[in-house]
């Protein structure tokens, strides 16, 4: 009976250790966060200049993003081509903090899922999905500017 218990314990313990992050942990991520949620990142994104990011235009957005990190074009960004060159890190379609939080090794980690150290573009989508999710609550596929900043401001 002991030994049974021993084992169950440790096998919910393995299973409470693969569980997926739930999404808010997820995008909680150092700086990540602070330096996507700005006005300059808003203007970035928001392709048509109306103040609102839609869905669309954050997947759009996020197209550009990982084909400029994925330097060899093999549907995959490794840890080299996720920290960049030294002096080379800035993405030319993202603000100069949100390039760097962005290129960090903890960002990385939280976007490869399945920690084969390499982020696939089905991963590095999976987590933009998740955290557009997240801003857009009402789930209308569109954020507007006042909503986007709103955890910056605490409004």
């Amino acid at each position: 009976m002991r030994t049974q218990l021993k084992n169950m314990a440790i096998i919910g313990a393995v299973l409470l250790s693969t569980t997926a992050i739930p999404t808010n942990a997820m995008v909680e991520t150092g700086g990540y966060n602070r330096e996507l949620r700005t006005v300059g990142m808003v203007k970035a994104i928001d392709a048509n200049g109306d103040h609102k990011v839609t869905h669309d235009e954050y997947i759009d957005y996020y197209k550009i993003v990982f084909d400029e990190m994925d330097t060899n074009h093999n549907d995959f960004i490794d840890g080299k081509e996720w920290i960049g060159l030294r002096g080379e890190q800035e993405i030319s379609v993202a603000t100069g903090g949100y390039s760097r939080a962005l290129r960090t090794h903890e960002m990385m980690r939280a976007k490869d899922t399945n920690h084969d150290g390499k982020v696939s573009r089905d991963e590095f989508f999976n987590y933009h999905e998740a955290y557009f999710k997240t801003i857009d609550k009402a789930g209308t596929g569109k954020i507007d500017a006042q909503n986007w900043l709103r955890r910056q401001t605490h409004n």
